[in-house]
């Protein structure tokens, strides 16, 4: 009888740890005003409900520190490129400044750095990654259809010289492309997934933003961010583990992925390849480009198991394999002599490029007097972690393996991280039955 009254404690603290920490994430979506887009929070707040909920008065969070920086969207992107349309977008969603913390992200981001961002729940960390990683996915897809383009007419110049004959090495693609399909019409492909018929690629380098979250509920949190922030000015898919519709991204290949690990594993390994090559291990190598893991400490904390394991291995297999091309290009040697180097060599291109291998000993291990680096068109992945809480102390804490794995990222703490919020309004809401009712449900 003991042994049941000890155990029914502790399914109750820990049930009243989970209720505590919903209401927690409840009341920072009710404090910040939804035109800010910036909040992270759970769906029991309806967004008529933030946007009656009283906000903090203008440059201050109420509690002596400022939850605004001093500079202004408009400041920081590029209005000559992608980051004007982003700056209207925000402008007229009601976001016309950053908060302090995406002040603090954007810089790292915005320069393609690996970037760990643990801040205060209510701080603006959704934005503070969507911003710069859409940014540079819409420059890089500028990019890459220019690069499309200049192919495709040098391409047809060749066939005509030549009488339609393909020159030797035209089939082969730069490293870093890979063809999209575009969906020219939803409902056939949902028919023709389920006969298994091939469907036919139409479009070239297309880069994405791929943002897991750990439930379902997030990624519509995300999403409503992303529709609300942006409008059509960005594509962004929701891949549920039911289904997976181009509907709202008009049938072309999404800007901004949001789904979580278990939804996209099981399209994978399930029908992903029957709807286009890009929902294949290797084509999600090919256009996640800019990958962020909402609510790190939840995802990497290991209760979601093999599945996030898989992804994320699958996700740094592709990196290992673009170092290694990109180093190779940048001194100028093939990937056959690459791995004929000693390991210490290899291990330096994957940590630091080219320069990297020269520093652990190139030219001496080639027998070759050495030479100036040259440039690479082999993009990098570059990765996000964001969570409202970062355990860092102890080898096993998600912080230190986040550290072990991703040396050269750049960590960005919030002034208020685990510590209480006084600007943040309190309102209960009564989830119905109580902790004693769940426990027994």
């Amino acid at each position: 009888m003991h042994a049941v009254s000890c155990s029914r404690a502790r399914t109750e603290t820990n049930t009243s740890m989970q209720s505590l920490r919903i209401v927690r994430l409840v009341r920072a979506r009710l404090a910040v005003p939804s035109a800010s887009a910036a909040t992270r929070s759970v769906a029991a707040a309806s967004a008529a409900s933030a946007a009656s909920a009283a906000a903090p008065a203008e440059g201050t969070n109420g509690g002596g520190e400022y939850f605004y920086s001093e500079s202004t969207w408009e400041d920081v992107l590029d209005p000559t490129r992608a980051g004007g349309r982003l700056s209207s977008c925000l402008a007229a969603a009601g976001v016309p400044r950053l908060s302090v913390t995406q002040a603090q992200a954007y810089g790292p981001l915005s320069r393609g750095e690996d970037v760990v961002l643990a801040a205060e729940t209510g701080s603006g960390k959704t934005l503070a990654y969507l911003v710069p990683l859409i940014e540079r996915m819409m420059v890089a897809r500028e990019r890459e259809e220019a690069e499309a383009e200049a192919e495709a007419e040098a391409e047809a110049e060749v066939g005509s010289a030549g009488g339609g004959d393909e020159s030797p090495g035209t089939e082969q693609q730069s490293s870093s492309s890979f063809d999209i399909y575009d969906a020219a019409d939803v409902g056939m492909v949902d028919e023709d997934v389920h006969r298994g018929v091939s469907v036919p690629f139409v479009r070239k380098f297309r880069s994405a933003v791929l943002v897991l979250c750990p439930n379902a509920l997030l990624c519509e949190q995300v999403v409503s961010v992303v529709e609300r922030t942006f409008n059509d000015a960005v594509r962004c898919l929701y891949v549920s583990s039911q289904s997976i519709s181009y509907d709202n991204t008009g049938g072309q290949f999404p800007d901004v992925v949001v789904t979580t690990p278990v939804a996209l594993h099981s399209l994978l390994t399930g029908v992903g390849p029957m709807i286009g090559p890009e929902w294949t291990f290797e084509g999600l190598n090919g256009w996640a480009r800019y990958v962020v893991l909402d609510e790190a400490d939840m995802l990497l904390s290991g209760a979601y198991g093999k599945k996030i394991e898989h992804v994320l291995e699958a996700l740094r297999g592709g990196d290992r394999e673009r170092a290694a091309r990109r180093a190779c290009e940048e001194v100028g040697i093939d990937l056959e002599r690459y791995w004929e180097l000693p390991r210490g060599v290899r291990k330096g291109a994957q940590l630091g490029g080219g320069a990297g291998m020269v520093e652990a000993g190139l030219w001496g291990a080639l027998g070759e007097a050495p030479r100036e680096l040259g440039e690479s068109g082999v993009w990098l992945r570059q990765y996000a972690f964001v969570a409202a809480t970062m355990p860092v102390e102890g080898r096993e804490t998600v912080g230190a393996k986040i550290a072990d794995a991703y040396p050269g990222a750049v960590w960005v703490r919030g002034g208020s991280l685990h510590m209480a919020l006084r600007h943040v309004a309190f309102r209960w809401l009564d989830v119905g039955g109580g902790v004693d009712a769940q426990v027994r449900g």
